[in-house]
């Protein structure tokens, strides 16, 4: 899924395939521990638009591409966004990607 909500679905199920890889964004976001919680996933699409959307007033977060948990009708793909301050100057445009391209990650908790 893409939609607010849908990111640790999304998270759960990649990590429950049989084909993922160690050291995924996914499983990288699933097994992330912080302020003692466990309950960290890979936002989905729309989660990563609402972050981008408030990217000016977060700290500490770079600007970059960042994996989504929303997967693309092609299986080699998953969707990205581009963090950044300025849209209008965005250096790769958010889509669909390759999953073995390097990209950012970050884990979230609910919304």
């Amino acid at each position: 899924g893409a939609a607010i909500g849908t990111g640790a679905a999304n998270t759960a199920n990649i990590v429950a395939s049989p084909c993922v890889t160690a050291g995924s964004a996914a499983v990288l976001c699933n097994d992330y521990e912080s302020g003692g919680f466990t309950d960290w996933h890979l936002p989905s699409f729309d989660e990563l638009v609402a972050i981008d959307s408030n990217f000016d007033i977060l700290q500490d977060l770079e600007a970059g591409h960042y994996w989504s948990s929303t997967h693309s009708p092609d299986t080699l793909k998953a969707w990205a966004i581009m963090l950044w301050t300025n849209e209008t100057e965005e250096p790769f445009p958010s889509g669909e990607y390759l999953k073995t391209l390097e990209r950012r990650a970050i884990a979230v908790r609910s919304f």
